[in-house]
């Protein structure tokens, strides 16, 4: 609502200035992009768990009424929107 009533800059500080992804509750990745609609992950760490690496991917999608958030691991879904 932000947006109708104030503007781009209104909603924007609405939503937050930073999207960031935790693992383990330390900050390991973050973005001030737009989130908008990419084929590229806005957000990416790789995490070592007993020897294995994997990569951990953050995909989004703005919508009209919320955004889409998609996770994956080693590029498999884990959690989020299915898009």
């Amino acid at each position: 609502m932000a947006l109708v009533r104030e503007g781009f800059g209104a909603a924007r500080k609405a939503l937050g200035d930073e999207t960031e992804l935790y693992v383990d509750g330390k900050l390991v990745a973050s973005t001030t992009d737009l989130i908008l609609f990419s084929e590229q992950a806005i957000l990416r760490t790789c995490i070592d768990e007993s020897g294995n690496k994997h990569e951990v991917e953050v995909f989004a999608k703005a919508g009209w009424l919320r955004n889409l958030i998609k996770v994956c691991i080693d590029s498999r879904k884990v959690a989020g929107d299915d898009f």
